[in-house]
């Protein structure tokens, strides 16, 4: 948890209202404990034995302090400061209301400690960190993270994704104290209209690119094929039809029929479903690029998926390795050009219609190996992203 905090943006303060929660002294930030209950207030102290506690909120000498008061009445206060805040909390203890209340804040974050996946408002900002089984939430329309990214140790790839859309020439962009709203925007109206970057001529590329980044491990004969998550069939029909010669009831393509405000149109010389349980048969090869981190209860497809595989059989996975949050951020933005500035989705439809929850590659194995079912032959990093090859038990 440490760890995430020195990620986040420089808050004046983190309030602690998480009872299992000792942070590390050597923090940067000023820490708030609240604790209600006398004996927990006490018990708490104790742990800070030697380290300079102070009982007033705004004494600025002081790293941590230690409340018993009541929760709202110091955030009531903290807030009147106008100060910036991260707050961690947990779910089980405060209800929906109250974080949607304190989100509408604009100077709030909240760090959530969840058991689960869970609903809450469209109008922030969140994704999980599932090492520690935390729910990082923010107020999304003051977000610049493109600026924040830009002022970290990943300037050299903002700088490059950016060159890559706009040319050196534009790249003052970047100087510019803008929401990432406000950059989006400007992407947008420099390109004028929609780009597809699901056009045939693109898949298909993408189809020659990916197999010959995984083929030389398939020992085994294919003769039958998923892409899991292969929007309207291209990459499936140059895997599957032209280079595996399968024929059409053998080339399946698993998709839902529109993602981020794009609608597929199904080839119609594969077979495409919206669900991999209507497909009546385990294959040899199912493929899995970039999707599975768009899929909310991950676990539970993935059982789906190798239970569609035939024995020694093969899965392929596309993904990214984000190990920290400022990753995840770098990441996601990518995304969010993609569907913002260059689709034609708008920003508030975006994150309605968009779930992204990135992992580490660490992450992506243990995933898998908790089914004992399946076991990994082979991980390699390619075009900038990672290939893991698994094969059924």
């Amino acid at each position: 948890m440490n760890n995430i905090l020195k990620d986040h943006n420089p808050y004046d303060f983190v309030i602690v209202n998480i009872d299992d929660c000792v942070l590390d002294f050597n923090l940067d930030y000023k820490i708030i404990y609240i604790r209600e209950n006398k004996q927990e207030y006490n018990n708490l102290i104790s742990k800070y034995e030697g380290n300079k506690i102070s009982e007033t909120v705004f004494k600025q000498d002081n790293r941590i302090t230690v409340l018993n008061h009541k929760f709202d009445k110091v955030i009531d206060k903290i807030i009147k400061n106008n100060s910036h805040v991260v707050i961690l909390l947990c779910y089980d203890n405060i209800n929906k209301e109250l974080i949607n209340k304190l989100l509408k804040n604009k100077n709030i974050d909240i760090l959530l400690k969840v058991s689960k996946n869970i609903d809450l408002d469209n109008d922030y900002r969140k994704y999980y960190f599932n090492n520690y089984n935390l729910l990082y939430i923010s107020n999304k329309d003051n977000i610049s993270y493109v600026n924040e990214l830009y002022h970290s140790k990943y300037k050299s790839e903002v700088i490059q994704m950016f060159e890559s859309m706009l040319g050196k020439s534009h790249l003052e962009i970047l100087n510019e104290k803008l929401t990432d709203y406000e950059y989006y925007m400007k992407l947008k109206n420099k390109f004028n209209k929609p780009f597809n970057f699901y056009s045939s001529e693109i898949n298909y590329k993408r189809a020659y690119s990916r197999w010959n980044s995984f083929n030389k491990y398939i020992k085994n004969k294919i003769n039958s094929y998923i892409d899991f998550g292969g929007g309207n069939g291209d990459m499936a029909y140059i895997i599957g039809r032209q280079i595996l010669k399968l024929d059409k009831n053998e080339v399946f393509v698993i998709d839902k029929e529109s993602f981020v405000s794009t609608k597929w149109k199904p080839r119609n010389d594969i077979t495409f479903y919206e669900n991999i349980e209507n497909v009546n048969k385990t294959v040899d090869l199912i493929t899995a690029f970039h999707v599975l981190h768009h899929i909310e209860n991950v676990e539970s497809y993935i059982e789906k998926i190798i239970n569609k595989l035939n024995k020694n059989g093969y899965l392929i996975l596309y993904e990214h390795n984000v190990t920290d949050r400022l990753l995840f951020n770098l990441v996601d933005i990518q995304h969010q050009i993609y569907g913002i500035a260059f689709g034609n989705v708008s920003y508030k439809d975006y994150f309605k219609e968009t779930y992204s929850n990135y992992r580490s590659i660490e992450q992506w194995i243990k995933l898998f190996k908790k089914l004992k079912l399946i076991k990994i032959i082979n991980f390699h990093k390619y075009d900038q992203t990672n290939c893991l090859i698994f094969t059924k038990k």
